[in-house]
């Protein structure tokens, strides 16, 4: 989990559970309450624990939500993590939901990868 959260956020943050089950989170070897992380800060890290919860139950499915609130930064580290995963063989299907905004996306053309765009009910492929 906390490999996987450190490519998510350039290794400066790692997580690990109270036995209450609150999540501790460290950054930069500091404890910082989850409550006050920001919220791409919170996304990473449940996106880490998301994926380390569904590896070790064997689901082979992924859903983030939420990407458009990462700046490209993140997002880029988004896509690489998404992408490790790909080629690992983890998940069959890996899914990231996130609104559009004056940047129209394109297909990068990646193999296995697909981009889709939902707008007024009806969903294309981009």
């Amino acid at each position: 989990m906390n490999a996987n959260l450190a490519g998510l956020t350039d290794g400066e943050y790692s997580v690990e559970f109270a036995p209450d089950m609150s999540p501790i989170v460290k950054h930069a070897s500091a404890v910082v309450p989850a409550r006050l992380l920001s919220t791409s800060e919170q996304l990473r890290v449940g996106i880490a624990v998301q994926e380390a919860i569904a590896a070790y139950l064997g689901l082979r499915i992924l859903a983030i939500d939420g990407a458009d609130l990462l700046d490209q930064d993140n997002r880029d580290r988004l896509t690489g993590f998404v992408l490790e995963r790909a080629e690992a063989g983890e998940f069959d299907q890996v899914l990231v939901f996130s609104t559009v905004g004056d940047v129209q996306p394109a297909n990068p053309g990646l193999p296995r990868f697909k981009m889709f765009r939902v707008e007024a009910g009806t969903v294309r492929e981009i």
